[in-house]
């Protein structure tokens, strides 16, 4: 066991090559004797580990990562023939691997206290999961990734963003509701110091004056309306006030949060859950709905929801208030996919712990002290202010490519143009397209940037482009599969310019466009040694240097392809892609990937670490792997002062049931948020509560969705297997949960969905 700075690198390949390569292996050479026998079903046993990577398994946790992307790639492929690949992530087993865990009362302790059954697992009970994974109770499951943790966290979720300029909002009139204090007015002061005119609303009118006052002495051009969102005739009053002021309206910000019940959510009575719903879930809906005739007429506009950590990480007191928050990531997918041909972008903020009156509760209790302890990398609440900043760019033009997606922010905050004043930027493969872009901005931001390439004249060519705009930058010859190519970027980096606080790792390969099976066992080496590898090695070499400095900021160039299957340009599956799962129906260009980079490496997201942020636009399991290595790292530097976050391009992962279905899907969305809270509530009754999310399934309900073109089409065209489900198919999986073969598994959610892509 090591840690990630002390894993060699023979160590780094002996677990690749053992835990991926020969799965990847083994699984192409078996496939043939499946194919003659009409189809066969695969399965990896991963680890929680991959999920949650363990400091002292730091590389064993990122392979198990990148067997999720396997997993996902293989059932691509194999869905056509009648071969099925699925994953089983086990939590803390019984077995010789966990015994120097097992055998330390201290380590046993912790792992059992993470665990809601509050036991290890034992062998027989993963043993089921196999059994029923391996049998026709699973014939419309494939490529999804079952947890077997006994309720351990899992999944931790991903995404963050952005970058600044200083005046991005002139012109703009923003609207933001429950904005009289707290996250609220610190993203209207945000806004308004940026020079967007400010509609500050709440249902108390002597606390908005309070906050209109405030801002007005800051000069920001700031008015007052007292609305509370549950009324429908305060609700227009609000928006129609802001035309009459100022004209029009391009921004909506919806802060508005009820939580009358502190508690387990089999606690909470039935008033207050209706309450909770009504105000969090239907009435952001229907401001979203009743703002965007007007900003239609400007011909655009941003939208974006506030939701909490508590959708995703479940919080016992807050149980009711996450589930009906999770909605709102549904409710701005559809939004998100409905909106984009009006030049709407929608999007959502889920802060953590925020020291705001809100949190007074919760910060006293025995499990946030826990969380700040375990989950937080960084020991301290946010501040207002650190929301303000994310929220910011989400709004501006520096998002102008991201739509759809939620930012998670466990989330400093400065208004100034030049960001990385005294910064020095070290950038692989950055002689063009993303890489050279990201190295423009921050260079525009005033970073001092080193670009490194293996093609030296496009070195030249790139760092002549940069000087010519006032940009201080050197470039140096660097292939980063070699380890002296490396070394040398990093000296010369030091020599010219005094240290190094930045590090972007975009370098990446892929030599094989073809189908997993297809692929050679040299084209597979070379892709995770070039996009993994390098890139834990040149993360690794660098942090030395950043200790120097006090601290720095990482950031790996993922894919889109980690979460969702990327088809090869100009064939009938991109098109369909581009026609129905990309809203803006374009690919990205480099300068906005730049954007929410240069946000990420900036102290405005000084509060973000460990995280991934999704971008909408355009080689799968080796970039699954960087998601892994992210976390990983952020874990294992955060006491240095060094945060690492990861961005992952391309086409944005927008399913057609939030087009067709969006509200029943959100809807949906909070049973799993539920299930969550309701098996930590019921833990100790030994009753334990699981989640089945079913695909497209031969139902009466499905019979009118079929009616709508883009849902029957996607029908067709997102499931591998191409082929709705038969109602006996959801049956068998349920069946499972329900049994003992179960037993080790309580708050999880199981997708039978054919294949179709989902989640990590």
């Amino acid at each position: 066991m090591a840690t990630l700075f002390e894993c060699s690198e023979a160590a780094w390949e002996k677990i690749f090559e053992i835990n991926v390569k020969c799965s990847f292996l083994l699984t192409k050479e078996v496939v043939p004797y499946m194919r003659k026998r009409g189809g066969g079903s695969i399965i990896y046993v991963s680890s929680i580990a991959g999920f949650n990577p363990m400091q002292l398994l730091a590389a064993y946790s990122v392979s198990k990562t990148a067997l999720f992307g396997l997993t996902k790639a293989a059932a691509i492929d194999g869905a056509a023939e009648g071969i099925r690949v699925n994953c089983v992530a086990p939590g803390v087993i019984e077995t010789k691997f966990s015994q120097p865990l097992i055998q330390d009362p201290n380590s046993k302790e912790v792992a059992e206290n993470q665990t809601l059954l509050r036991r290890i697992g034992q062998p027989h009970e993963i043993s089921g999961v196999v059994a029923f994974l391996a049998s026709d109770d699973s014939s419309y499951i494939t490529g999804e990734n079952i947890v077997a943790a006994g309720g351990m966290h899992s999944r931790n979720s991903q995404i963050n963003l952005m970058a600044h300029k200083g005046e991005r909002f002139v012109g703009k009139v923003a609207v933001l509701t429950a904005a009289s204090e707290g996250i609220g007015l610190a993203i209207a002061r945000r806004l308004g110091l940026e020079k967007a005119k400010v509609v500050v609303s709440s249902r108390n009118i002597v606390k908005v004056n309070n906050a209109v006052e405030l801002l007005r002495k800051e000069g920001i051009d700031a008015i007052g309306v007292q609305c509370h969102v549950a009324n429908a005739e305060e609700r227009k009053n609000l928006l129609e006030e802001a035309v009459k002021h100022y004209g029009g309206i391009d921004i909506l910000v919806s802060c508005a949060g009820v939580n009358p019940h502190y508690g387990f959510i089999n606690d909470c009575s039935e008033a207050a859950f209706s309450k909770i719903f009504d105000l969090n879930v239907k009435c952001s809906f229907l401001i979203a709905k009743e703002v965007i005739p007007f900003m239609k007429l400007r011909g655009g506009g941003s939208i974006i929801f506030l939701s909490t950590i508590a959708a995703y990480k479940n919080i016992p007191q807050l149980s009711s208030y996450g589930a009906s928050k999770i909605c709102l990531s549904v409710l701005t997918k559809g939004f998100a996919s409905a909106l984009a041909s009006d030049n709407i972008r929608v999007n959502c903020i889920a802060p953590g712990p925020i020291d705001t009156k809100f949190m007074t509760k919760i910060a006293t209790t025995p499990e946030y002290k826990i969380c700040l302890q375990h989950d937080m990398p960084i020991k301290r609440m946010g501040r207002v202010e650190e929301v303000a900043g994310p929220a910011a760019f989400l709004l501006s033009e520096d998002a102008s490519y991201i739509t759809g997606e939620t930012l998670i922010l466990l989330v400093k905050w400065r208004i100034k143009v030049n960001d990385f004043v005294g910064k020095v930027a070290v950038l692989t493969a950055s002689s063009d397209g993303i890489g050279l872009a990201i190295a423009r901005r921050l260079g525009l931001e005033k970073a001092k940037v080193v670009l490194g390439s293996r093609n030296i004249t496009k070195v030249r060519n790139a760092v002549e482009l940069l000087r010519k705009e006032g940009i201080d930058a050197i470039g140096v010859q660097c292939h980063v599969a070699n380890a002296e190519e490396r070394k040398n970027l990093l000296q010369e980096a030091v020599k010219h310019y005094g240290g190094i606080d930045i590090l972007v790792s975009c370098a990446g390969t892929n030599p094989d466009l073809g189908f997993l099976t297809e692929m050679s066992e040299a084209a597979f080496s070379k892709i995770f040694d070039t996009n993994v590898k390098c890139s834990f090695l040149i993360a690794k070499e660098v942090i030395p240097f950043m200790k120097l400095r006090g601290g720095g900021s990482i950031l790996f160039l993922s894919s889109i392809a980690a979460y969702k299957y990327y088809p090869v340009e100009q064939t009938p599956e991109y098109e369909h892609e581009l026609k129905y799962d990309m809203p803006m129906k374009r690919k990205g260009r480099p300068e906005e990937v730049a954007g929410p980079a240069a946000f990420l490496l900036s102290d405005d997201a000084s509060f973000i670490t460990g995280e991934t942020l999704l971008l909408i636009g355009a080689y799968s399991s080796s970039k699954t792997a960087i998601l892994g290595l992210t976390k990983a790292f952020s874990r294992a530097v955060v006491a240095d002062n060094i945060r690492v976050n990861c961005l992952a391009a391309g086409i944005t992962d927008t399913k057609f049931i939030a087009r067709v279905v969006g509200v029943y899907g959100a809807a949906k969305t909070a049973l799993l948020s539920i299930t969550k809270a309701f098996s930590k509530a019921v833990v100790d009754d030994n009753i334990r509560v699981n989640c089945l999310a079913a695909g497209a399934t031969d139902t009466k309900f499905l019979n009118g969705a079929m009616r709508d073109s883009v849902f029957s089409s996607s029908v067709q065209n997102d499931i591998p297997m191409k082929r709705i489900a038969r109602p006996e198919e959801i049956a068998g999986p349920a069946a499972f949960l329900l049994s003992d073969d179960a037993s080790y598994i309580t708050g999880e959610t199981v997708v039978v969905g054919g294949g179709m892509q989902s989640r990590l």
